[in-house]
């Protein structure tokens, strides 16, 4: 019998290890989940892996990080790596052909995308240069569900919905993980929340609410005043609950 190839998932988002694992439901592969670099070291540990796909940003380090431990150590030198990340730079992207990594996707990426660019890393077996994704088409006319529906989850509606619903269920533990970030003045955590409700705001076809998220993300990562991060975790959480309002 064919070994299942291993792919492992290092994103501390549940609601993109959902859209991942959606998207990558019918690949004859064994998916494994890793909410944070520790855990990823651990899942590493047992048998490898044939395919890396990781955020940058995570609860207990930079991915980056991680990235030069695997090509540095001889057991994971070759692993491929896929970048799935939000908010990408000149710089990552520099980062990203030095070490080597096979491709650098922006989220939210699309279902077909996704699947051509795991399909293409297992094949090739082997590192190769970094490349940018083709960028989605712009429909306009259509309304945001239906340009989300089109650019993100191959036309499939109900895929669509299914990840709706997930969301809707995620996004009030998202508002208390920013809640406490602003009691406790936590830039850092508001950062991380911020970062990952923007990709999947725009998923799910919310742009308003993506730049509201975009914005506060920008804002803690230039250390602005706490007066200015609350108010503009006020303006995203008031967003947000609108959206489980009218989801519910």
């Amino acid at each position: 019998m064919t070994r299942r190839r291993r792919v492992l998932v290092l994103e501390d988002d549940a609601m993109i290890r959902r859209f991942i694992g959606m998207a990558l439901a019918e690949l004859p592969i064994e998916l494994t989940h890793a909410p944070c670099i520790a855990e990823l070291w651990r899942q590493l540990e047992p048998g490898g892996a044939d395919l890396l796909i990781s955020d940058l940003m995570l609860p207990d380090g930079h991915a980056m990080d991680v990235f030069r431990a695997l090509r540095q150590d001889p057991s994971h030198a070759r692993l491929p790596i896929v970048i799935l990340s939000a908010g990408l730079t000149a710089a990552v992207h520099a980062q990203a052909a030095e070490l080597k990594v096979f491709r650098v996707l922006e989220k939210p990426v699309p279902y077909a995308d996704l699947i051509a660019c795991v399909e293409q890393a297992l094949d090739a077996g082997r590192i190769v240069a970094s490349a940018a994704p083709p960028d989605a088409a712009s429909r306009l006319g259509a309304t945001q569900r239906e340009r989300a529906i089109a650019d993100h989850f191959g036309g499939r509606a109900s895929l669509f919905d299914e990840f709706f619903a997930s969301c809707v269920a995620q996004l009030p533990l998202d508002v208390e993980a920013g809640d406490r970030a602003c009691a406790a003045g936590d830039a850092a955590a508001l950062r991380r929340v911020a970062h990952n409700l923007k990709a999947v705001l725009l998923l799910i076809g919310d742009t308003e609410a993506h730049v509201l998220a975009r914005r506060l993300e920008q804002a803690a990562a230039a250390h602005q005043a706490q007066a200015t991060l609350d108010a503009d975790w006020r303006r995203l959480r008031s967003r947000v609950d609108a959206l489980c309002r009218t989801a519910g």
